[in-house]
């Protein structure tokens, strides 16, 4: 009998061949195909913060371990802060589109809390790592927070709205600058009205 590639008999005349060792295969994998193994760490992670949030971004592993179904999981550590070490983050912390299983080589991670150490840890996960005796290979990154934004407050004592073209109005805020700008009489000035 030929086995697929990363699988033997076991014995002489077996008509089913077995993984080799630090090989596996899913129960939906049939007999015929070849045994495969956890993907190698992802590659070149680069992190871009901005103030609580940060955009991480990475290359695919070098060796998906013979398979097709490569994911990532994101783990997020929150380090410092008088604890010692790093823990996990809370539940508060964001993940766009989401922290685990993710296809794409991205994600925004939001409502970090601000002048914080954090590490980052991307895995590659396939098919069969949940077969495996290790933990998932990663590549990590360590990033520092900055101040939280801080936000534009807006005062009229008269609004004068000309014409009416819908019938909602919206407000929104953007990060200000210190000292506060305020608006007045259609003129920007800085500090008090």
């Amino acid at each position: 009998m030929q086995c697929p590639i990363n699988s033997r008999t076991t014995s002489e005349g077996a008509i089913n061949c077995v993984c080799r060792n630090g090989y596996y295969r899913t129960d939906s994998d049939p007999l015929q195909m070849p045994c495969t193994t956890v993907p190698s760490a992802p590659q070149s992670v680069i992190s871009s913060v901005n103030e609580t949030s940060v955009m991480l971004e990475w290359l695919p592993p070098r060796d998906s371990g013979g398979r097709e179904d490569v994911v990532f999981n994101i783990i997020c550590k929150s380090c410092g802060g008088g604890r010692g070490g790093c823990t996990r983050c809370g539940d508060n912390v964001q993940f766009l589109p989401r922290q685990l299983g993710l296809t794409e080589t991205r994600v925004y991670i939001s409502d970090l809390l601000a002048h914080t150490q954090y590490t980052f840890e991307v895995q590659a996960v396939n098919g069969v790592s949940d077969q495996s005796p290790y933990s998932p290979q990663y590549a990590s990154v360590n990033i520092t927070t900055n101040q939280a934004g801080k936000w534009l407050h807006l005062s009229f004592s008269t609004l004068h709205i000309p014409s009416v073209v819908s019938s909602s109005l919206r407000l929104s805020s953007f990060p200000s600058v210190d000292p506060p700008l305020f608006l007045h009489d259609s003129l920007v000035t800085r500090g008090h009205v």
